[in-house]
């Protein structure tokens, strides 16, 4: 729904010299907070080991099963442009979507929910 997942996560392993090998085989078996954790990794690394678009990857997966943590960081990738192009429509129906699980469906999208008096 986020991004399309393609096969291109099998070549990240090759970057994960420095990131825990657990998390790492978790967030393959489809642990949210693991993949919401190497989209982290990927996403604050030093230079010479960033990879937006690994950090992007791993956020979706997460997103996909509703983690909170990886849909916030995803609406900021969408919202910057990074590891993706920039796409505020997409940064904002994340947020709208993050509000409606905080809050419940008649949340409305400026995230507070008015009591009828």
């Amino acid at each position: 729904m986020y991004m399309k997942t393609t096969t291109k996560h099998t070549t990240y392993s090759t970057n994960t010299k420095d990131l825990d090998a657990e998390i790492f085989a978790m967030a393959i078996d489809g642990d949210a907070n693991a993949q919401c954790a190497l989209g982290y990794a990927y996403a604050t690394a030093p230079e010479h080991l960033k990879d937006p678009e690994a950090a992007v990857h791993w956020y979706a997966l997460a997103a996909e099963q509703n983690h909170l943590s990886a849909l916030r960081s995803l609406a900021n990738c969408y919202a910057q442009g990074f590891g993706v192009p920039q796409d505020l429509k997409m940064a904002y129906a994340i947020n709208c979507k993050i509000i409606t699980m905080l809050a419940g469906p008649t949340a409305n999208t400026a995230g507070f929910d008015y009591p009828r008096l």
